[in-house]
């Protein structure tokens, strides 16, 4: 019985040669097959992610706020307008928390009342013009002691318009600021927070006496330096102190601001409009092309990253390929 080779070059038994091309093809197809996957599996992930992050926020720097402080009221539609702001970032960068298992007792301020940075976000459905309503925004932070830190406003001559109003007011009028906006319109949505910075400003301030008391003691060794060289070492610590007192001095004294004034967003809109904070709506053919070149993108990366696994593995394949073809060229005849 005749015996039956596979050569790769000529195929089997001696057949055409695409029967390599179908190895060829057939790697591809797994490969894109495996870069779909860990797109797949990448997704999840950030899913999972997200889910966990929106579990546990509340818990890692937020504090309720009197009132209706941390409940969110969503409107007819049952949707809420997202919260994310600067201030609650700044707070969070300088937040430590305590080892868990020890009990920590309630920190106190200089001056005795606890600081809390209160924002909150607010969609209001206005029945009359846009600008009308924008004024009267205006007017009620201004009744309140407050003022406007920045706004935008978009009309249109046909459909709904649409204005964006950031205020701050003073902390100890944030809750009656809240109740004279709703008096603007009908409230779709209410979202409020509060961030509890006391720890942290107890800590600057301890380190900031700390810093001060060395700089007093730099400054008095200043005065005794004899020679050149002790008066250069001396004043290059002395300013690396003021520096450090002075970047301090400056996160102590924006933190003090944002517990002192409180920020609301407010979204005004008319009926008809998208959803105060949402996104905006897509048609159905773009939306499918959208997702579609995500998903793309998303593969293209699973691929590479695919790659860069397979990488060190096709390298070696590659150098006992190339080691296999040597081989049989030293063993043809002459």
């Amino acid at each position: 019985m005749a015996s039956t080779s596979f050569d790769l070059e000529r195929g089997v038994a001696g057949g055409p040669r695409w029967s390599r091309r179908r190895l060829v093809a057939a790697g591809l197809a797994v490969f894109v097959l495996a870069g779909a996957a860990v797109a797949v599996v990448d997704d999840g992930m950030y899913a999972v992610g997200d889910g966990l992050a929106g579990s546990v926020g509340p818990e890692a720097g937020s504090a309720a706020v009197s009132g209706s402080g941390g409940d969110v009221v969503t409107g007819p539609a049952g949707s809420s307008a997202p919260v994310g702001s600067d201030e609650a970032a700044a707070s969070a960068d300088l937040a430590r928390p305590a080892p868990s298992g020890v009990a920590v007792a309630p920190p106190v301020v200089p001056g005795g009342e606890p600081r809390v940075v209160k924002h909150a976000e607010m969609a209001i459905e206005v029945q009359g013009p846009i600008p009308q309503a924008f004024d009267r925004v205006a007017d009620v932070a201004r009744g309140q002691g407050g003022f406007v830190v920045s706004s935008s406003t978009s009309s249109f001559e046909e459909g709904p318009g649409r204005a964006d109003l950031t205020l701050r007011v003073p902390a100890e009028r944030f809750d009656a600021t809240r109740a004279a906006l709703s008096e603007v319109g009908e409230v779709r949505s209410v979202q409020v927070a509060g961030d509890d910075v006391t720890a942290q400003l107890v800590d600057l301030d301890a380190r900031l006496r700390s810093l001060r008391a060395e700089e007093e003691a730099l400054n008095g060794l200043l005065a005794q330096a004899g020679d050149v060289g002790e008066v250069l070492a001396v004043r290059q610590q002395v300013s690396a102190t003021r520096m450090e007192i002075e970047q301090l001095a400056a996160q102590q004294a924006s933190l003090e601001d944002l517990a002192a004034f409180s920020t609301l967003r407010v979204a005004l809109t008319q009926p008809g409009a998208a959803f105060a904070g949402g996104p905006e709506p897509v048609a159905g053919l773009d939306r499918s092309l959208a997702r579609a070149l995500e998903g793309a993108v998303a593969v293209v990366g699973g691929m590479v990253v695919v790659a860069g696994y397979a990488g060190p593995f096709l390298v070696l394949g590659l150098l006992a390929w190339a080691g296999q073809k040597v081989a049989r060229l030293r063993r043809r005849p002459a």
